[in-house]
């Protein structure tokens, strides 16, 4: 179907005229003063952009993509003046954000009580949390070997390092300020909630009590003797919820070309080049490590699964994109949910249990992040650390990345813990702070890209992964 000239589009183009008419004869009229490069480039380059994401005929995965890359012009052409458009993408988290609570505890539920019995349960509980568990120790533990193989706090001369802390050291100190260290006693401890209102309005939620009280209302309404006609109504009153917030972000979701645009854009226009260069080697080992973890998922869904490379690369790209853009385990949920259960095959009740799940106790990428940053900022204070220490890092990484807030910055914050076990000073995080958000994109894609797979490899050995069959090796297709 060809482009069509709407009243909507007549009025939106009446405004844009009308804006720059304003924009451009404001400062002869005395209203303000002229605008600078950087702000006429993205007076044209901005309205633009998105009136082409608008008017494109393409599906919504391949629009975002677009938004991807057109953001990231914005982002050099503009500078750091692009952070004005960032509400755009604002709008678009919290929209996300507002529906997650409810989202996770009722789909949960409905995934818990669909299992049937304990016994499944706990099966397909114990798989998910043993897969989970053990790749983000091979997560921190890949980390560790690049470090301290690589070295990259060799890499950074004196000079940099005091430009780096002059830069991001106020920032830095404001963060570790607020964070709390709990030790790990207390972290099992505050996975119950004393009470689950309180857990469900903090700021963010604590995603580990939610799903923890979700987990037990679906154990429990297993365990009432008879009483059919109670629970069922039960159940579709949970289910009804899950279909309304889906609903709500299918609506939200229309806007995710433009705020993911929106927030690359100011990624890009903010940092550029230079942070990047001054800490080019740390960045590479962590992006390197980061693209190493990625690939491991390859063989592990074609070698235990039916699905073939590219398919399975193809079915997940359009959450990739989402968790590339927003940095949010929490905010590329939903897209995830639907991914795995409409564009990969696997059944609802698996993806209902372990999604909302794996936005809490998958961390692997960012597991690997925390390792490669102590032993960074070890090597450029001249701390050496010996193989207990380094033991510790992986344990506490392991164990920090369990309940960390599915919302961006979240693994920097549990950085702060790590480097306080092994005597690190936690100044230090001032010097890797410049390239935390864009690495903070990198890692949350990685967890993203795990959490598809635990569900894809869980919901074949449960036999309730129905892929289609454009996605399948040929091997089984012939069979």
């Amino acid at each position: 179907m060809g482009f069509r000239v709407t009243r909507a589009w007549k009025l939106a183009l009446g405004l844009y005229v009308a804006g720059l008419a304003l924009a451009f004869g404001g400062p002869s009229l005395g209203l303000f003063s002229p605008l600078s490069g950087p702000q006429v480039r993205m007076l044209f380059f901005v309205p633009l952009s998105f009136a082409f994401m608008a008017a494109l005929p393409v599906k919504l995965p391949t629009k975002i993509l677009i938004g991807l890359g057109l953001g990231t012009v914005a982002g050099f052409l503009v500078g750091p003046p692009v952070a004005a458009i960032k509400p755009i993408g604002t709008i678009f988290l919290r929209l996300i954000f507002m529906v997650i609570v409810p989202l996770v505890l009722t789909s949960l539920f409905v995934g818990t009580q669909s299992l049937g019995d304990i016994r499944t349960m706990g099966r397909i509980g114990f798989r998910t949390v043993a897969f989970y568990g053990l790749y983000t120790l091979v997560g921190a533990g890949l980390g560790l070997v690049l470090a301290n193989t690589l070295r990259p706090g060799e890499g950074l001369t004196p000079q940099a390092q005091e430009e780096l802390l002059a830069s991001f050291g106020e920032a830095a100190q404001a963060r570790v300020q607020n964070i709390q260290k709990p030790s790990f006693g207390e972290t099992l401890v505050n996975i119950i909630p004393k009470n689950i209102v309180t857990g469900m309005a903090s700021d963010p939620p604590n995603m580990l009590q939610i799903v923890f009280f979700a987990i037990m209302m679906g154990i429990g309404i297993m365990l009432i003797p008879g009483q059919e006609e109670k629970k069922k109504l039960v159940v579709e009153v949970f289910d009804g919820v899950f279909q309304i917030t889906l609903q709500i972000i299918q609506l939200a979701i229309k806007l995710a070309p433009y705020a993911v645009f929106a927030l690359i854009a100011e990624v890009v226009g903010l940092f550029g080049f230079d942070v990047l260069l001054l800490l080019a080697k740390y960045t590479a080992v962590t992006v390197g490590g980061l693209v190493l973890l990625f690939l491991t998922y390859i063989p592990l869904t074609y070698f235990t699964t039916p699905l073939n490379v590219g398919g399975f690369i193809k079915g997940i790209w359009p959450v990739m994109t989402i968790a590339f853009s927003t940095s949010s385990s929490a905010a590329s949920l939903p897209v995830m949910m639907d991914v795995c259960r409409n564009r990969l095959g696997v059944s609802q009740r698996i993806v209902n249990f372990m999604l909302p799940l794996s936005i809490t106790i998958n961390m692997n990428g960012s597991a690997l992040y925390q390792a490669v940053s102590a032993v960074f900022i070890a090597q450029v204070y001249g701390i050496p650390l010996t193989l207990p220490d380094q033991i510790i890092i992986v344990l506490i990484a392991t164990l920090s990345a369990i309940g960390a807030p599915g919302v961006p910055g979240a693994s920097f914050m549990m950085l702060v813990v790590v480097l306080t076990q092994v005597g690190v000073p936690i100044e230090g995080v001032a010097l890797v702070l410049g390239v935390e958000r864009i690495l903070d994109m990198l890692r949350t894609t990685v967890n993203i890209v795990g959490d598809s797979t635990a569900a894809v490899v869980v919901g074949h050995w449960e036999g309730e992964l129905d892929a289609p069959a454009s996605l399948l090796k040929k091997s089984v297709r012939s069979g």
